[in-house]
């Protein structure tokens, strides 16, 4: 036994080994979406083009965070005190990608002042997920 512990995660973000049943999910995109209810329009991610996608590839895989279905993991090979930095340039460089696509640039600035990094982690899980679906049916 190990004397180790996890860092706790909230929803949408789980450690790297943690299974998430369909009810965490469910639950998980149910706070997003209420972090998001009243955002300005951003563009739809089957509207992206390449270099956006891959703005939210790279925005998955910097800084030690890792999705291979969508989610946000943190990976246990750090403690979170160590993450902490990267998070949170993590959550500026996800507004950055979030304004760069929004319908209404100026509405989007306005609305995400003095947000929580959550809602940033929030766009991108939306965003992560959906790049996924609308590569596979832009075919």
């Amino acid at each position: 036994m190990s004397n180790t512990t996890k860092p706790t995660a909230k929803p949408g973000r789980q450690p790297a080994d943690r299974k998430t049943t369909a009810a965490e999910l469910h639950e998980a995109e149910l706070a997003n979406e209420e972090l998001l209810v009243d955002m300005p329009t951003l563009k739809p991610p089957h509207q992206l083009r390449i270099r956006e996608k891959n703005r939210v590839y790279k925005l998955l895989f910097s800084s030690g965070f890792i999705s291979d279905t969508g989610d946000i993991t943190i990976t246990d090979d750090k403690s979170v005190l160590e993450q902490l930095p990267s998070m949170l340039d993590m959550a500026a460089d996800v507004d950055d990608f979030a304004e760069s696509i929004a319908v209404d640039k100026q509405a989007y600035a306005a609305w995400s002042e003095g947000k929580d990094f959550d809602v940033f982690f929030a766009i991108l899980n939306r965003y992560a997920s959906a790049v996924g679906e609308s590569t596979s049916s832009a075919s």
